[in-house]
């Protein structure tokens, strides 16, 4: 029997997606690399969310081409999650001065961290909570305004 006033989230329907699609693809269960694959979206745009705060515009926004610094691609950084490796494209800005928080520089293991991420997500936490929660657990410094960019940027992604 289905619960009274149930509203489902943005990952209840991300869920439905994903068991839907391998269905369709003949696989019963759902497998390991598929919450691995979750996670390493997420982080991909949690990353260039970051990058777009630190150069102070958005991906093709115009007002941005006042200023000095600007995108330089990505590079490749394979990061060990209890899901198995996961490989991630971090992003770069002309002149190396970004530095993101969520997979530090020289950061092997994010274990703990992707698993934090979909449930902050998911508990339907104010930007405020997820950032205090963020620097309890993993000492990262953000602000609001970057987590409310960060969830901006991946709420697209699991709809």
């Amino acid at each position: 029997m289905p619960r009274r006033n149930y509203v489902p989230t943005v990952f209840d329907k991300a869920a439905d997606l994903i068991v839907k699609q391998l269905m369709e693809e003949g696989k019963p269960t759902v497998p390991q690399n598929v919450l691995g694959e979750m996670c390493r979206a997420i982080m991909n745009k949690m990353m260039e969310a970051e990058r777009d705060q630190h150069l102070g515009y958005s991906r093709y926004n115009r007002e941005g081409e006042d200023t000095n610094d600007s995108r330089n691609g990505y590079s490749k950084k394979t990061v060990k999650s209890q899901y198995g490796p996961l490989e991630l494209n971090v992003p770069r800005d002309r002149d190396g001065t970004f530095a993101p928080q969520v997979v530090k520089k020289n950061q092997l293991d994010v274990s703990g961290l992707d698993e934090k991420i979909i449930s902050l997500y998911g508990s339907g936490m104010t930007e405020r909570d997820i950032a205090n929660h963020i620097r309890e657990l993993h000492g990262i410094e953000m602000s609001a305004q970057t987590i409310s960019e960060i969830t901006d940027a991946i709420i697209p992604v699991l709809k």
